[in-house]
């Protein structure tokens, strides 16, 4: 059995003729956009899962040590918080350029 016969309408009309069956549709609107900027704290129960299990940790300043951080495990330094200490993260979590972003600080940002 095939489809049923069906007549499809829609807000176009003929002008010459009313009775002419014409297909189509035509709606107008107005686009509005806004950016807003949020905390954390904003939204309950939020649970973004964030790959870096740390954000940073802090080491002493032994070559062994950052040989080890660096070398095998794919930390970079951040900062020098205090003497013979180094602030440490993993690149991809603290360098946004590996990750496509950009150091451009976009014109909507405060």
């Amino acid at each position: 059995m095939g489809p049923m016969p069906s007549q499809l309408t829609g807000n176009i009309h003929c002008l010459t003729n009313p009775n002419e069956p014409v297909i189509g549709f035509i709606s107008a609107g107005t686009l509005r956009q806004q950016r807003i900027m949020i905390s954390r704290n904003q939204v309950p129960r939020w649970l973004y899962l964030n790959e870096c299990p740390q954000f940073d940790k802090i080491i002493p300043e032994i070559p062994d040590s950052m040989i080890f951080y660096f070398d095998y495990l794919g930390y970079v330094p951040i900062s020098i918080p205090n003497d013979n200490q180094v602030r440490i993260g993993f690149a991809k979590c603290v360098d946004c350029l590996l990750q496509g972003g950009n150091t451009t600080k976009p014109p909507w940002f405060p």
